[in-house]
């Protein structure tokens, strides 16, 4: 783990000025060199601002690293992308700023050192905010197997407790993530032997676009010429708008009802096979 808080973020769609950049070095004490990152660590000075007003206002993806095993991904994206409600469906901390939605992607289970510097480890992120934007929500179930750490750890009792509870949503395609999910999966310490076992219920990426074509080839035979010529129109103007049922590439899952006891014994009998 690293010795020092380490802080970095990425300013993506739009870049800071330069009053909004000595504003940000007024706030955290850091110079702010660049209109489109700001990288800092407690080793050299403290770090003054909150992570969590530096978003709202100036950034649109933050990771902080601690001493103590906690990492916080912040993500910044408009609120038609993703609503606070279904965001919190994942146990994860969202809420709205303005025409944004921010949302927490955390663990306090971190035992390894991180693999390489604070701001590359963010870059390697980068692709997590686009994702989310076009309708993939595994970033947010990833995020929600972080927080049940290691499925080892938990005694009978806790697992009896936890009968009633049944996970969220399973996105399609955990069995085949892109390099920035497997990055954020790296950063979040997401137990492999509870990935695996969550794939078991997630539906193959490339099944569901082939139905997802269908569907959509059929949407469009169905509507009328007027709608398509309108459609097509908007779209070559760039503001085409269509519906979220024809636009989200990676349905949610809806075979799986596991419970979160059923999952982390799944996922602990994994690594008694693996030991045997």
């Amino acid at each position: 783990m690293t010795e020092s808080l380490m802080y970095a973020f990425i300013a993506v769609d739009e870049p800071l000025d330069k009053l909004q950049m000595a504003h940000v070095q007024g706030l955290s004490s850091w110079s702010c060199d660049s209109p489109m990152s700001l990288v800092a660590s407690s080793a050299a000075r403290p770090f003054h601002a909150d992570p969590r007003a530096l978003m709202e206002q100036y950034f649109d993806l933050h990771l902080a690293l601690s001493p103590w095993g906690t990492r916080e991904v912040i993500v910044r994206l408009p609120q038609e992308c993703l609503s606070v409600p279904l965001a919190r469906r994942y146990g994860v901390e969202a809420w709205s700023a303005g025409e944004h939605t921010l949302v927490v992607l955390r663990t306090d289970f971190a035992e390894q050192t991180a693999d390489a510097p604070v701001e590359v480890m963010l870059d390697r992120l980068a692709s997590v905010r686009t994702d989310l934007m076009a309708g993939d929500r595994r970033a947010l179930y990833l995020a929600w197997l972080a927080s049940l750490g290691r499925p080892d750890h938990y005694s009978i009792q806790e697992l009896q407790e936890l009968e009633s509870e049944v996970e969220p949503p399973v996105p399609a395609g955990l069995a085949g993530l892109g390099p920035g999910l497997c990055s954020l999966a790296n950063v979040l310490c997401v137990d492999p032997r509870l990935l695996r076992v969550a794939s078991s219920a997630s539906p193959d990426v490339q099944s569901h676009s082939q139905a997802h074509q269908q569907k959509l080839s059929q949407w469009i035979h169905q509507l009328p010429d007027v709608d398509k010529d309108r459609l097509l129109l908007q779209a070559l103007q760039g503001g085409a708008e269509f519906p979220e049922r024809v636009r989200r590439p990676l349905p949610l899952s809806r075979a799986s009802h596991r419970s979160v006891a059923d999952l982390l014994r799944a996922a602990a009998a994994v690594a008694r096979v693996g030991a045997a």
